[in-house]
């Protein structure tokens, strides 16, 4: 032991910059235990975010998370950076992406960047560097002087950005049940005025207009018994859940949860309309038709271990338009409370595979909101909607109900190749899976 005290290797940082610890302690202390456990994370995360690029004398941070398809920019209030500069970074770190850590100035801009690049386990990250996690936080007015310049940088990029980065992807998973563009709008809109505010459901004080689409695989359990390969056929069941909450997310909507053998997705009416300049009642039903497609083209693997084929495989899907209420689980989860989640559901278990059920008042809906659409309208008028007997455990045959009933929709998708896509994807980055040969 004796002389070891003298020879201490030196601190990572610069001794002229005693403070870089103790704001590394205070940036975590004020992100991490402020956030975690808040309705209203979003306002609360970026008042802590003001606290913490202050601390640490930045004027903005961004990160972007692959496979959520998010990018979350924060800037200071006032800071005179435009979206253009934004966009700038994004690029130049996206060139630099095969790097742990990078720093750079935008000369131009008089902006200096310190970013990590985060490792990931994910299939598509391993193979393009372009597609891994980072975050960067931005600075002006730097010190000119090289060494101080490169130190504060340096450490910044090793340390606090992944600090920061951790926090940032608590609130991008908090909201994977909502479409991309949704989550993005809500993160934007935090501090706007109530009135313009678009903000998460579970803040709301009343019921909300929803529309909610049930998905059921038909015969799912005949598929379990009959499956030769167990590990294949988890890894199908899989491959459809991914490939389902794409679909919702790319009509707007939100992936509520997947129930065993199907799914429970809704779509709000003032989000569809304020993101997707679409009615509800509309992206759902193009959601179920792309589902239905999906299905159609994904079943041919599950076919392949199966002891014993059915024509009756495939999903059935229901939808309704009511309000509900909203909410949050113990674990952060969203909770939909309402007469249309029960409804959608009762259709969906009835609807045979290939199906899509409507309840009579969304089927109103659909034809009053296309109407405002004639050219929309008219293509809807092609599909051979038509009224069915309906009854289930809540009314018998006797009540005589009637719902309005598609049949074989995956033919009447509007873009197969997006979907096509999308599946294409699931597979190559499904571990352990060979990706089919079309």
């Amino acid at each position: 032991m004796s002389g070891t005290s003298k020879h201490r290797a030196r601190p990572a940082f610069p001794s002229a910059e005693p403070s870089f610890a103790h704001v590394l302690s205070a940036v975590a202390h004020t992100v991490c235990l402020r956030t975690w456990d808040k309705r209203d994370v979003d306002q609360e995360l970026q008042r802590a975010l003001v606290n913490a690029l202050s601390l640490i004398k930045a004027v903005g941070i961004i990160a972007k998370f692959t496979e959520e398809h998010v990018c979350l920019p924060f800037l200071l209030p006032g800071c005179g950076i435009e979206a253009v500069r934004l966009d700038a970074v994004i690029e130049e770190i996206q060139q630099q992406a095969s790097r742990a850590h990078i720093e750079f100035s935008l000369e131009s801009e008089a902006l200096s960047v310190a970013a990590a690049v985060m490792s990931s386990d994910s299939a598509i990250a391993k193979t393009d560097p372009t597609k891994r996690d980072w975050c960067a936080l931005l600075f002006v007015d730097v010190p000119e002087k090289q060494t101080t310049r490169e130190s504060l940088l340096g450490f910044h990029s090793r340390a606090t950005v992944g600090v920061l980065f951790q926090v940032l992807r608590h609130r991008a998973r908090l909201f994977l049940p909502f479409a991309p563009a949704v989550a993005d709008r809500y993160w934007r809109d935090a501090f706007r005025p109530a009135e313009t505010r678009l903000q998460p459901p579970w803040l709301a004080t009343e019921s909300l207009d929803t529309v909610t689409l049930s998905f059921d695989l038909r015969k799912s359990t005949f598929c379990m018994e009959h499956a030769v390969d167990a590990i294949r056929f988890a890894r199908w069941i899989d491959q459809l859940v991914r490939i389902l909450t794409r679909i919702t997310h790319i009509h707007g909507g939100i992936f509520d949860k997947f129930t065993g053998d199907g799914v429970i997705a809704h779509f709000l009416v003032k989000e569809c309309d304020a993101v997707g300049k679409r009615s509800a009642v509309v992206s759902a039903l193009d959601c179920a038709i792309s589902m239905q497609y999906a299905v159609m083209t994904h079943l041919p693997q599950l076919r392949k271990i199966l002891v014993h084929d059915s024509d009756l495989l495939g999903g059935g899907i229901g939808i309704d338009a009511e309000p509900a209420q909203w909410d949050l689980d113990h674990r952060k989860n969203p909770v939909t409370v309402g007469r249309g989640v029960v409804n959608a559901c009762r259709l969906g278990d009835k609807a045979r595979a290939g199906t899509i059920r409507v309840t009579n008042i969304a089927y109103q809906i659909l034809i009053e909101d296309l109407a405002k659409e004639p050219d929309k309208l008219a293509s809807f008028k092609r599909l051979p909607f038509r009224q069915v007997p309906y009854s289930s455990k809540d009314y018998d045959a006797a009540m005589k109900l009637k719902v309005w009933e598609l049949v074989g929709a995956s033919r009447y998708i509007g873009s197969r190749q997006e979907i096509d896509d999308l599946r294409d994807e699931v597979y190559r980055t499904t571990p352990g899976a060979t990706p089919p040969q079309h």
